[in-house]
C-alpha cells in the first residue's frame, strides 16, 4: 500500500508505542490491566511503553501503580497530587 505521496507506509515495527492510562481509584484492576497491555505488545514484538497516571486516587491505586513501575522495566509511573480528570490525566502521560 503506497501514501499518497508514493511513499511506503511505516513498518508498525518501526514505531514505538506508548500507552497512557490514567488511573482513578482502580487498585483492583490496574495490576491486571497493565500486565495484559506489557504481555499483549510483546508478544506482538512491538516497542512500547506504558505510562500509568495515578489522577489522585484515595484506595491503594498508587501503590499498585508504583510496584508496576519497580517491577517492569516498560512501565512509567506518575502520581498527580488531585484528581485533576481523565484528559488532564491523558495529557500528564503524554508530556
Amino acid at each position: 500500500m503506497m501514501s499518497p505521496q508514493g511513499d511506503s507506509p511505516p513498518d508498525r515495527f518501526e514505531f514505538r508505542y506508548s500507552i497512557v492510562i490514567p488511573v482513578f481509584n482502580s487498585e483492583r484492576l490496574v495490576g491486571d490491566t497493565v500486565d495484559e497491555v506489557v504481555r499483549v505488545f510483546t508478544e506482538a514484538g512491538l516497542e512500547h511503553e506504558v505510562i500509568l497516571v495515578n489522577d489522585g486516587s484515595s484506595d491503594g491505586s498508587w501503590e499498585v501503580i508504583a510496584e508496576k513501575a519497580r517491577t517492569l522495566p516498560k512501565v512509567i509511573a506518575l502520581d498527580l497530587l488531585h484528581n485533576y480528570g481523565q484528559h488532564h490525566a491523558n495529557m500528564a502521560g503524554l508530556r
